[in-house]
C-alpha cells in the first residue's frame, strides 16, 4: 500500500467557528473557494455526510470523494465508508486525503493530521459547529497570505504538524 497522508481544509472565525443549521455563516467568500479548489484538485477529499448534503449531495468534481457515514451505503460517483478505520483500503493511490468537514470527522482526524489548509476568519460570528483548538506549539506556519473579506482581515495559512 502506498503511504499517504491526512490534512484539513477548514475556514474558521475568530471564535472557532466552523458552522451554523450546515451552513457557512459568512456566506460565500471567493478567495476561500479559490483556495479550497486549489488545495483540494486532483487529490482525495473526506467528508461527513452532513458535509456531503450541506453541498447539496453534490460531489466535488477532479476530486476523489469519500464520505463517512452510518447511515448511507450508496452515492454515485463517490465511496461510502461506515467506519474512519476503513478508509485506508479506498486511498492506495493517493498523496494526500483532504479532510474537508465537518466538525465531528475533522475531532476523527485531527491527532492522525500532517497539514492544515487554514482559513481564519478575523472576526467572530454565531454558529453551532466548531474546530477544535489547535495548539501552535505542535504547528509551524510553512505558508501564510493575508487579505480581506466583508472589510474584515482573513488569513490563508498552511500548517505542518511539528514532529
Amino acid at each position: 500500500m502506498k503511504n499517504f497522508y491526512f490534512s484539513i481544509i477548514v475556514a474558521v472565525s475568530k471564535n472557532g467557528i466552523i458552522g451554523n443549521n450546515n451552513r457557512i455563516p459568512w456566506g460565500y467568500c471567493k478567495e476561500d473557494m479559490i483556495w479550497f479548489k486549489k488545495n483540494t484538485i486532483n487529490k482525495t477529499v473526506l467528508m461527513g455526510r452532513k458535509t456531503f448534503q450541506s453541498m447539496k449531495s453534490k460531489i466535488l468534481s477532479n476530486r476523489r470523494n469519500i464520505i463517512l457515514s452510518r447511515t448511507i451505503t450508496k452515492i454515485k460517483n463517490a465511496i461510502t465508508i461506515s467506519h474512519p478505520d476503513k478508509i485506508k483500503e479506498f486511498v492506495q493511490f493517493s498523496k494526500e486525503v483532504v479532510i474537508i468537514g465537518g466538525s465531528e470527522v475533522y475531532k476523527i482526524f485531527l491527532e492522525k493530521v500532517k497539514k492544515i489548509y487554514l482559513t481564519s476568519m478575523d472576526f467572530s460570528c454565531f454558529g453551532d459547529k466548531t474546530f477544535p483548538k489547535l495548539n501552535k506549539n505542535n504547528w509551524t506556519t510553512i505558508f501564510r497570505k493575508n487579505s480581506k473579506f466583508l472589510n474584515k482581515k482573513v488569513f490563508f495559512e498552511i500548517l505542518l504538524k511539528n514532529i
